[in-house]
């Protein structure tokens, strides 16, 4: 089998035989290329939203008022783990990703801004872009998806 593997031709090709047998017996051929794509592709895991923290937290609706809160620092009571159900045949993902961009940032992404309120983060700089991609990024300036403001964030390493 090749290491460069064209997963979106693939794909077309197996949907678009797929279709062409739609309402028929589906071909032997098809079958087993669609049982062997697992093998051949590791699929990440994907987040559809934003994980629930700082002020965004569930865990804020949970526990009794009053709320004493500090600068610069995540309460024990706000800590909430989302119980996220994971697809079979995903692999877990241990790293950041650009909540603007929806791209890996690494496990210790360097210059990076980070919202206030949800503690998303997101690259500062963006690389080679089009016209739509800046004028997406130029959305999200100011603020985070979800109205929150960034802080911009240097990684101790």
């Amino acid at each position: 089998m090749s290491d460069n593997l064209d997963v979106l031709s693939l794909l077309f090709k197996l949907l678009t035989k797929a279709l062409l047998s739609h309402g028929s017996k589906p071909d032997d051929s098809l079958l087993d290329d669609c049982s062997i794509l697992p093998n051949q592709v590791l699929v990440p895991i994907i987040e559809l939203g934003t994980q629930a923290f700082g002020v965004a937290s569930p865990a804020l609706f949970m526990n009794s008022l009053p709320l004493q809160f500090e600068y610069h620092s995540q309460p024990e009571f706000l800590r909430y783990n989302s119980k996220v159900h994971t697809i079979e045949g995903t692999i877990p993902q241990n790293h950041k990703i650009d909540i603007v961009r929806h791209v890996s940032l690494g496990r210790n992404p360097s210059h990076v801004r980070q919202c206030t309120r949800c503690y998303s983060t997101s690259m500062v700089k963006a690389g080679a872009r089009s016209a739509a991609t800046r004028a997406w990024d130029q959305r999200w300036l100011r603020c985070c998806p979800c109205g929150g403001q960034w802080q911009y964030v240097t990684s101790k390493s």
